[in-house]
């Protein structure tokens, strides 16, 4: 054991037994190179101080790239086996996984047992709506399970910073955390002070899938967030239109001229566009006129942490 995890672990004990005692998590302890940490699920759970085999959702990964941390301690994936059939809708994670090492283990909401009590895991780390309460249950029978959410019944993907923060509190780099935000708000900042040109630009962001183009409207996905950030606008005929329980709505072929603003950001999950990019309207549109269109990688829809500066790039390249 560690001196410094000696520490925690007296610190933590005189702490539990004074009540007016301050600056400790009471959600969490330290007890010889374990720890106990406070789950989603309503349970404490007590996990290794330094998990060596961890088996984490996709979204938690990418909280993890995001936190510098040493990821070959990441055993294994939900969600990577989607990735690996087309590494290209999000091409550093993947390459990240690969480098970890990393097995695929089924998608969060349906895993693959086999491939996980293959990988023998220290602890398995989910965000709360990646998951269910099922099979949580039958994830506990391989290694001690913790779930995180975030606030204000919003998705893990749509509130990277509450899910990074979630994240870092399992792992234990809280501090890691507010660094990286604190990085990525200093560059959003930096960069609006650069070009007040910008104020009152108009973006669209959307995808198109399997012959449809979607808009994701406010808060919806981490494309949606970034671009807020930075000040852009919505094109009034989006504000104005109705939006489904997820933050977005459909636009018909024949209602392109929805898609119409300064910017589009498109995620192409598709090998071609020329459904869209053929039809007469498109061409009508500003954005189209100017070259000012961005087929963009999934990471636009369901990125978290690590993505977030992706996403920043994207759009920094896109807009100077």
């Amino acid at each position: 054991m560690r001196f410094a995890d000696r520490m925690l672990a007296v610190v933590a004990g005189i702490c539990l037994g004074l009540s007016g005692c301050s600056g400790v998590n009471a959600s969490e302890t330290h007890i010889s190179g374990q720890r106990e940490v406070a789950s989603a699920s309503g349970k404490t759970v007590t996990i290794p101080a330094h998990p060596q085999r961890m088996v984490v959702d996709w979204i938690t990964f990418d909280n993890l790239i995001g936190l510098d941390l040493n990821l070959a301690t990441v055993a294994g994936i939900f969600g990577l086996d989607f990735f690996e059939k087309d590494p290209e809708l999000s091409p550093f994670m993947t390459a990240k996984a690969r480098e970890a090492g990393a097995k695929a283990m089924g998608e969060a909401f349906e895993p693959r047992y086999e491939a996980l009590g293959a990988v023998k895991p220290d602890v398995i780390i989910l965000a709360k709506d990646q998951t269910t309460d099922e099979v949580i249950k039958k994830l506990e029978e391989f290694a001690p399970v913790v779930v995180y959410d975030v606030p204000d019944g919003r998705k893990s993907f749509d509130d990277w910073r509450s899910s990074l923060r979630a994240t870092a509190g399992v792992v234990d780099m809280a501090e890691a955390a507010e660094k990286y935000i604190s990085s990525y708000d200093r560059r959003v900042a930096d960069f609006k002070g650069q070009h007040p040109e910008l104020v009152d630009l108009q973006a669209t962001v959307g995808k198109i899938a399997a012959d449809k183009v979607t808009v994701s409207m406010y808060k919806r996905n981490l494309g949606t967030n970034v671009v807020d950030e930075l000040g852009l606008l919505r094109p009034a005929l989006q504000r104005a239109h109705k939006v489904d329980a997820y933050q977005s709505f459909d636009v018909s072929l024949e209602r392109l001229d929805l898609l119409d603003a300064d910017v589009i950001f498109l995620e192409q999950r598709q090998a071609e566009a020329t459904f869209l990019t053929r039809n007469p309207l498109w061409g009508r549109l500003k954005a189209v006129k100017t070259g000012r269109v961005y087929f963009v990688k999934n990471y636009w829809q369901s990125g978290a942490a690590g993505s977030a500066q992706h996403v920043l790039d994207d759009a920094i390249a896109a807009l100077t």
